[in-house]
């Protein structure tokens, strides 16, 4: 039962956003992103055009998060002739990112629910995950990261890593 409800939500939460991604008009998806994205953009644009690792094709540039220009270059190599549609799939990349980070945080929150400082932790990044609508669909690598530190926490949860029996363990870990 739990895992139903778990993976139905996920996947309405995933194929909710991927329509309004595909069907609003892109006035209105473009509110979103933060202008920090279109450089991400437009730098994964001339990467797989050809012309190196530069906004304006000329300047080399490297002031970008490595891990998320990878995740964007496969849609600048698949829709380079579109730019609404290389748009649109970076937005529904975000929404499969953010999917897949609730599905991670509400297995985590299930397994760890009787541990305070891990749900404490688990809190505070679905919190951070589920904060305004700007931020989670900003063109930044703010959900990978969001992504990864949920995945953490999942793996601790399997591990209960945090819930180490000596205090002084803790104190260590927590700083």
């Amino acid at each position: 039962q739990k895992m139903n409800s778990r993976l139905s939500i996920t996947l309405i939460f995933a194929a909710v956003c991927c329509a309004l991604a595909a069907f609003l008009p892109l006035a209105k998806l473009t509110f979103f992103l933060s202008d920090d994205a279109y450089y991400y953009l437009n730098v994964a644009r001339n990467i797989t055009r050809g012309a190196g690792s530069s906004f304006d094709g000329l300047n080399p540039s490297n002031g970008y998060h490595p891990l998320w220009m990878l995740c964007l270059l496969p849609i600048y190599w698949l829709f380079n002739a579109s730019l609404d549609q290389a748009l649109r799939a970076v937005v529904m990349e975000e929404t499969l990112i953010l999917a897949a980070t609730l599905w991670l945080a509400w297995g985590a929150l299930q397994r760890v629910r009787a541990n305070r400082i891990t749900v404490f932790i688990a809190l505070a990044i679905v919190g951070t995950l589920f904060s305004p609508v700007q931020i989670m669909f900003n063109g930044l690598e703010t959900d990978l990261v969001i992504l990864v530190l949920v995945a953490i926490l999942a793996a601790d949860a399997r591990r209960s890593f945090l819930a180490l029996p000596q205090p002084a363990s803790r104190q260590v870990l927590l700083g």
